[in-house]
């Protein structure tokens, strides 16, 4: 799964996602909406090729600090 650029895993009552995701060095594009996480990983920052982001839709009572370093060129946050 080291070559996977895009993981759309919505619409599927996710509560949480797992550590393993970080060593999805080449992902670009995660759609993470329409679940139920109530929390988005610390490692998102490490996942250096990630350009789009979408997680509208959950249940996210705050954001990681570090989220503010991904160079994002497309997020759904709403």
């Amino acid at each position: 799964m080291k070559k996977l650029k895009i993981l759309d895993i919505s619409h599927n009552k996710i509560t949480r996602l797992p550590e393993t995701m970080n060593a999805l060095d080449n992902l670009e594009t995660l759609i993470i909406s329409h679940n139920q996480l109530t929390e988005l990983p610390l490692y998102l920052d490490r996942l250096k090729k990630l350009k789009v982001l979408k997680f509208a839709h959950n249940k996210l009572m705050a954001l990681p600090a570090k989220i503010g370093l991904l160079k994002l060129s497309q997020g759904q946050y709403k």
